[in-house]
């Protein structure tokens, strides 16, 4: 598990994805688990999908319809610093995620028993959607 992070340390700075150092950690805590990263990939894909479709339905001219889809394939496997809408669009885009999270993922943090919170339970591959 070093190994990979020490690897994922190594990238340049726009291919340190969040997503892929959340695999590595919950690997890391959890090494009893097969935890893959291209299922949390491609539930992320699933759940990016889901809010642009939200999104068309709720403010159809968003800009982001028009944005091509080498753009997202690049924002997809980068980070990217710039934030390419308005304050009214960020705002929207906001909106419906926060909408689609904590209601129609019905997204909670885990209730623990005690203070100490294990850190397994904080893993991507744990996250509840009740």
């Amino acid at each position: 598990m070093m190994l990979k992070w020490q690897n994922f340390k190594e990238l340049l700075p726009q291919e340190k994805l969040l997503e892929r150092a959340a695999v590595i950690v919950a690997k890391w805590f959890q090494p009893q688990k097969d935890v893959i990263y291209s299922h949390i990939e491609t539930s992320l894909d699933n759940i990016a999908q889901s809010v642009l479709n939200c999104l068309k339905e709720k403010h159809p001219d968003h800009s982001i319809f028009s944005i091509s889809a080498e753009n997202f394939s690049y924002w997809r496997n980068n980070n990217i610093d710039d934030n390419y809408w308005n304050e009214v669009e960020a705002m929207q885009i906001i909106d419906i995620l926060e909408d689609y999270i904590f209601g129609k993922l019905n997204f909670q943090r885990k209730e623990f028993e005690s203070n100490k919170a294990k850190m397994e339970y904080m893993c991507i591959d744990n996250v509840s959607c009740k």
